[in-house]
């Protein structure tokens, strides 16, 4: 049995494992201040950030065998409202600036909640629709 640690709060989650052992979840910053995704990976836990900044919300959904998470953050520190994100190369992206095809007027990809290792990515949106990113059509990652 393995603690993951935390990123200096008082708690983390796990929600996803790939298949060599990288981990991502959520867990607290100092101060219990803000509820970041992370990435464990070589007995280390990494902030991943949020689209916001150190001051937003953030949690990691689901890797793949890549390294690459998908999730969801919020875009400034005091909205509850959350977009679509992935995680790869050192990098968070909102799914929504990086969809090569439109949603219905008005809609957003809201959170992602896995993505395969062909990188293939399910999201939901603001308007209760659940969606398939498949990256040769829909540029999912930059």
């Amino acid at each position: 049995m393995i603690d993951l640690g935390t990123l200096c709060g008082a708690y983390s989650s796990g929600s996803a494992i790939n298949n060599i052992g990288q981990v991502t979840g959520g867990a607290y910053t100092a101060g219990n201040s803000a509820w970041h995704a992370f990435l464990y990976s070589g007995n280390s836990m990494v902030d991943l950030g949020t689209l916001a900044g150190s001051d937003g919300t953030s949690f990691g959904a689901a890797i793949n065998g890549g390294g690459q998470i998908v999730g969801d953050s919020t875009l400034t520190a005091t909205s509850t409202l959350t977009h679509a994100i992935v995680y790869t190369d050192g990098v968070m992206y909102d799914l929504n600036s990086l969809l090569s095809n439109g949603l219905i007027a008005g809609d957003y990809l809201t959170e992602a909640t896995a993505i395969n290792d062909s990188d293939w990515i399910v999201a939901n949106s603001a308007y209760d629709t659940a969606y398939l990113l498949n990256p040769q059509i829909d540029s999912p990652t930059p």
